[in-house]
């Protein structure tokens, strides 16, 4: 039998993150949950939601995830609240400006991009498999990342190793049973 499912979108008042989130409303979610910075475009974002896909119950939580695990638990939280369960999490929100190269990445800045587009999606994903493992769900996590983890680019430094360190904890997380490969 068919499941619907209820899905976080991580940085879905806008671009990929917003699409993303259309998508799975389309496709027959039962629940997503809008997340970003700007109350403003996240309550725009659920009501074209609504519109496009009157079934999906669509709800928002302002989330600026640079500010660490707190952030992620009011998120997964919501979540919970609103749909019962999470079977689904997509880490869309990404911070990629001001951008900077070896010589004028702040401290600040390294910090920032590490913790939004690094650290936010480890709690989040952490949160959610707890959840998943608890409710005894099978469910889905995606990461999205992007060419920049693969090389690099000078001009875009911390934006590019924040994303390889995604790219990483996915590889690292994929397969949680990982005391059966050293057997």
């Amino acid at each position: 039998t068919h499941n619907p499912q209820a899905i976080i979108v991580t940085g879905s008042t806008s671009g990929l993150g917003r699409c993303v989130a259309f998508g799975c409303a389309r496709a027959g979610a039962r629940g997503v949950l809008i997340t970003g910075r700007d109350t403003e475009r996240g309550k725009a974002a659920v009501a074209a939601v609504r519109e496009a896909a009157p079934d999906c119950k669509c709800g928002f939580v302002a989330a600026s995830l640079d500010d660490g695990a707190e952030a992620a638990r009011a998120v997964v939280e919501s979540a919970v609240a609103l749909f019962g369960q999470v079977d689904g999490l997509v880490n869309s929100a990404a911070a990629c400006f001001p951008r900077g190269d070896l010589e004028s990445t702040s401290p600040e800045l390294w910090d920032h991009m590490m913790a939004t587009n690094l650290t936010a999606p480890f709690h989040l994903t952490q949160l959610v498999a707890r959840h998943l493992k608890a409710k005894k769900l099978r469910g889905s996590i995606v990461n999205v990342g992007s060419s920049a983890a693969h090389g690099g680019f000078p001009l875009i430094l911390a934006y590019s190793v924040s994303k390889a360190g995604r790219v990483a904890g996915r590889k690292s997380t994929a397969r949680p049973d990982i005391r059966s490969w050293t057997r």
